[in-house]
């Protein structure tokens, strides 16, 4: 399943993600990191591909405004978009 982040908010914003990863990351806590994606308004991104129901992220603002970390869950197999 393929993980895209696409800004619905007015300002460009930066995107960092938190996905498990047991394969990859065993020795770190079987979590990996990645970002910063730089998304402007309107744009999309490709982040991920994945087959874990979980991942967070972590979104901020040029403006100022910060998100807080967020955690999502896939309810289906079905590619979804995350609006920051």
């Amino acid at each position: 399943m393929q993980v895209h982040f696409r800004n619905g908010y007015t300002s460009r914003i930066w995107i960092a993600i938190m996905r498990y990863d047991p394969a990859g990351c065993g020795q770190y806590g079987n979590w990996a990191t990645k970002g910063w994606w730089s998304i402007h308004p309107g744009g999309s991104v490709y982040a991920f591909n994945t087959n874990n129901r979980y991942f967070c992220y972590y979104a901020e603002a040029q403006d100022g405004r910060c998100g807080t970390v967020r955690t999502v869950q896939f309810t289906s197999i079905e590619t979804r978009s995350t609006h920051a």
